[in-house]
């Protein structure tokens, strides 16, 4: 329970617990951080309560775009606002039938299948040329530092190259 009284400037609050008066000072604000208060803003917060239903969906700033979503369930295509492309994906997913989502999701699941196989592909063949470009080099008799270099590979896997030529 909280009362003020305006002509002392003190806040009067009672303790649930025991009922004893609490008096509590109001303090100016640059007492809340180190040196004067530039931007009240940055400690106390600001809150706009927007009525939606009153919006009449004409669209003039980023946040008519964002009160247009919020009204409507619904994004333009034209709309710009930051990380509202974001939202329209996830809206469209939440759109969907049950059997429709669990089909994109396997699309995502195969879709990220083929790259890691692609990468490993990749890896794979960097790998093979790595090898062949070392058993030129070693039938070239080139040295072992000059085949690390130009290879990358270890001296381990140098040596077991040539011992399989």
């Amino acid at each position: 329970m909280a009362t003020q009284n305006r002509s002392s400037g003190r806040s009067r609050q009672t303790r649930v617990t025991d009922g004893r008066k609490l008096e509590l000072k109001h303090r100016r604000p640059e007492a809340l951080v180190d040196g004067p208060l530039k931007a009240i803003g940055n400690i106390f917060p600001e809150y706009y309560l927007i009525e939606v239903e009153r919006f009449q969906d004409i669209i003039k700033s980023d946040l008519d775009e964002w009160i247009y979503f919020f009204k409507n369930s619904a994004i333009k295509e034209e709309f710009k606002s930051k990380n509202i492309q974001r939202v329209r994906e996830k809206l469209d997913l939440l759109k969907m039938s049950e059997s429709e989502r669990k089909a994109y999701e396997r699309y995502l699941r195969n879709k990220a299948d083929e790259r890691e196989a692609l990468t490993t592909a990749k890896i794979e063949g960097m790998t093979e040329n790595k090898i062949a470009t070392a058993r030129m080099m070693l039938a070239d008799h080139e040295p072992l530092e000059k085949i690390k270099r130009y290879t990358n590979l270890s001296e381990e896997e140098i040596l077991q190259l040539k011992s399989g030529l």
